[in-house]
């Protein structure tokens, strides 16, 4: 689908909206009217492939305003929306009680079929906190309302809502997400769908998986393709679509209030699976105290007498009077004994904490020890009638405080790396499925590899790792090494090799704010295969986990093991010259290619102790059961041009061709360029014998005189051959330097030689007599005894 310029001229007519209304609604629908994600406050941006708008929509919160333009995406009664529209001037109330002028950008512009309105999105907690501290912000009947924004809007003859994100059901988010994936795959036909409404009219309600197995079907696609267009219901909020068994479906959505509901409630426990927070230690002791209690009563019960009968006994009185067992009431309880009053000061421990928060966040960032010497030195002129507290107590103050002085020690990156985790029922819910999500980050590997043997040396480098891994199978979708760091090619190959190895791509890709994922290209790439794009908050070490997971086991589990590895930089750093890892290195690229194949072979077999199964396990479960996951695309010429990079123009010699770098590429048809000189060409990421060139709109195949051999090569070897050749010219500038210096070198050794050698070394070797024919005539023998007249030459 696609929302297009008449569609928007159409709607603007139908529902005869006023001259200032429609140009407002133009203006969004030109572009964004601010920036998205450049907030301070931490967020997930993510560009959304919208199926009924045709185009990337921009979101600055996964729970919030990506998740209402999932709903709005499948909302049948949406006909269009537009994100950031154009700002708008609202009078707000400050605290002092005055009014003042500002600007206001909603967060969605809704094309209902019932009319447009603007959409805010915000969570539950700061629309709690506005309302309470803000005079423009009201809550009543259950509907929280922005007065000033109201106010502002209404010069422009558009209503105003304000959207809660706890309404934004999280479940409902993820089905909705599986169901518009549903989409892109070919529908159910008549008779699958005949039979599938015929078994549910006998049966009234049944479980997805139930349905699907009596109709024989093992891929659930064709059963998400009928809910998707509304000809089979089930409770989007309530039940997951990727639990088939606990998912109840009918042809009539009536049945949903009532039978659904009570066969989820007989065969399942409390949904939230909440105490009520009136257990605790005094109900529910320790099992090793509880035996003594145990003892005790089995002690009065033989007639105990004496004191400690007595007290046990006013004890089982007030436990009785507590409603306490008498176990209970008896049990001794050791986690109240002990004085937890401060023994020191006031005075002390408050200076002691005084100088923690002005000494630590300090720039020169002192050391617990450096620390501890300052408060000391300090105290004793502060309070000399009284000690400074011990190392131990000092050091348990700082460590109490050191998470609140997080931010301002080590800046935003430390703060975000000390924070609570959020509630759990806030968050996003994990990917269900393969292919639903995936995290794709780089990793300078620690060791090194032979790359290039010249001079009488072997060159070695640290190569570039870049992985794009599944979060719901933990499985390696796809991974490339390169030489030169981190750029748009790294994007392009990862993309290529998973398409090349799946048939299909991640539905969203989870990355940093790196400059090649932050590029234009990139997001015109993802953008190109429907691909979602989501860029982690910087700063915050939390996200991203599945890559860096990998990167850590890969590292702990294989490289530690391998020759010419450098883990253990302590260890570097005290080892002499000859025993560094770059001396010993002797592994080349094609090694380590080899290697990660096989750990990755190892590892889709690996079960953690947090995963149901392995990673191909579950990746071949989940594929068969949900086939429509994932973004299928064509590996054709389109996406090949596609993710060739770099689109320059090129001199073109008519002789030998395209000149770029150390080859000629040549096409016949390249002979028929109109503008002699030059030509606009792309090179391949991963061929460096192949570039693309333009030549009349059509882009064609140019190759290099190696292009032949190298493709008669295995996989690996291209590959290698590829990432060496293109990303080996600081390696070969390096060579070449000391090329030119070992020819300096020779140079002088032979000038030296030349001088201090004797007559006879110089003397020519000595020649072996040739038996001469007979009538031969010696040549050189007349020569040598004939006179030589000097010979005159005109001068230029």
């Amino acid at each position: 689908m696609s929302f297009s310029r008449p569609d928007l001229e159409a709607y603007i007519s139908d529902h005869e909206l006023a001259q200032e209304t429609a140009d407002y609604i133009r203006y969004a629908a030109a572009g964004l009217a601010r920036d998205v994600g450049g907030n301070n406050y931490t967020c997930i941006k993510t560009e959304y492939q919208s199926y009924k708008m045709g185009f990337s929509v921009n979101t600055e919160s996964r729970t919030g305003e990506l998740s209402y333009a999932i709903h709005l995406d499948f909302d049948p009664m949406v006909v269009g929306f537009f994100e950031q529209p154009p700002k708008v001037d609202c009078s707000r109330s400050l605290k002092s009680g005055k009014r003042r002028l500002t600007t206001y950008v909603p967060d969605m512009l809704v094309l209902h079929k019932d009319g447009p309105f603007l959409a805010q999105i915000k969570p539950k907690h700061i629309l709690d906190k506005l309302v309470g501290n803000s005079a423009d912000w009201v809550f009543e009947r259950g509907i929280y309302r922005d007065i000033a924004a109201e106010e502002g809007l209404s010069r422009v003859g558009l209503p105003h809502k304000v959207v809660c994100s706890a309404d934004l059901d999280r479940q409902r988010t993820s089905n909705i997400a599986l169901l518009i994936q549903s989409l892109d795959e070919p529908s159910a036909d008549d008779a699958t769908t005949e039979a599938c409404l015929a078994y549910l009219r006998k049966s009234g309600i049944s479980s997805l998986g139930e349905v699907a197995r009596a109709l024989g079907l093992v891929d659930l696609t064709p059963l998400l393709g009928l809910l998707a267009h509304r000809r089979l219901f089930t409770d989007l909020a309530r039940f997951s679509l990727t639990q088939p068994e606990a998912c109840f479906i009918t042809d009539d959505p009536c049945l949903l209030r009532e039978e659904v509901y009570g066969a989820w409630l007989q065969l399942s426990r409390d949904p939230d699976h909440q105490l009520a927070g009136q257990a605790g230690r005094l109900q529910l002791p320790s099992a090793r105290y509880l035996k003594r209690g145990v003892a005790i009563v089995e002690e009065l019960k033989d007639g105990l007498v004496g004191r400690s009968a007595r007290r046990w006994k006013s004890k089982l009185r007030e436990g009785e009077l507590a409603g306490l067992s008498p176990v209970v009431a008896l049990t001794p309880k050791h986690h109240l004994s002990g004085n937890r009053d401060p023994k020191r000061p006031e005075v002390v421990l408050a200076f002691a904490e005084h100088v923690i928060r002005t000494c630590w966040p300090a720039m020169e960032r002192p050391t617990p020890r450096a620390l501890y010497r300052i408060y000391w030195t300090d105290a004793e002129a502060f309070h000399p009638d009284y000690k400074p507290l011990t190392k131990p107590t000092f050091r348990k103050i700082l460590d109490e405080l050191k998470d609140a002085l997080a931010g301002a020690r080590g800046g935003n990156r430390a703060a975000n790396a000390v924070e609570e985790p959020t509630d759990v029922m806030d968050r996003a819910l994990q990917a269900s499925r393969p292919f639903e999500l995936a995290s794709c980050d780089h990793y300078l590997i620690d060791l090194y590899c032979e790359v290039l043997d010249a001079n009488g040396m072997t060159y070695a480098m640290l190569p570039w790792l870049t992985v794009l891994r599944d979060c719901y199978t933990k499985s390696v979708l796809a991974f490339w090494l390169q030489l030169k760091a981190p750029s748009r090619r790294n994007c392009a190959l990862i993309m290529r090799q998973c398409l090349r190895t799946h048939g299909r791509l991640p539905e969203t890709i989870i990355v940093d704010g790196g400059a090649d994922f932050s590029s234009v290209y990139f997001s015109g790439l993802l953008a190109h295969c429907k691909v979602n794009l989501m860029r982690r908050p910087s700063g915050h070490p939390r996200y991203g986990c599945e890559s860096e997971r990998f990167f850590g086991q890969f590292k702990d589990l294989w490289l530690s093991l391998r020759p010419g590895n450098k883990i253990s930089i302590k260890e570097i750093r005290s080892v002499s010259g000859s025993h560094r890892p770059e001396r010993h290195a002797c592994l080349t690229l094609l090694d380590l290619w080899e290697d990660l194949l096989v750990f990755n072979t190892w590892f889709d077999s690996y079960a953690t102790d947090s995963s149901l199964a392995a990673p191909r396990v579950l990746m071949q479960r989940g594929l068969a059961q949900y086939g429509c996951s994932g973004r299928k695309c064509a590996y054709d010429d389109t996406f090949v041009i596609a993710t060739a990079v770099d689109a320059e123009t090129y001199k073109l010699d008519p002789q030998r061709g395209l000149h770029i770098g150390a080859f000629y590429y040549w096409d016949p048809r390249l002979s028929g360029l109109r503008r002699r000189g030059a030509a606009e060409a792309r090179i391949d990421p991963e061929d460096p014998y192949r570039v693309y060139a333009l030549v009349r709109e059509t882009w064609v195949t140019c190759l290099a005189s190696r292009a032949p051999i190298y493709l008669t090569q295995t996989s690996l070897a291209q590959a290698v051959e590829g990432v060496v050749m293109l990303d080996g010219s600081k390696m070969r500038e390096v060579v070449k330097e000391d090329a030119d210096r070992n020819l300096v070198h020779a140079v002088r050794a032979r000038q030296a030689g030349s001088t201090f050698q004797s007559s006879a070394a110089t003397a020519p070797p000595l020649m072996t007599e040739a038996v001469e024919p007979p009538g031969a005539v010696d040549f050189f023998a007349e020569a040598a005894s004939s006179e030589l007249h000097k010979l005159e030459t005109p001068q230029w």
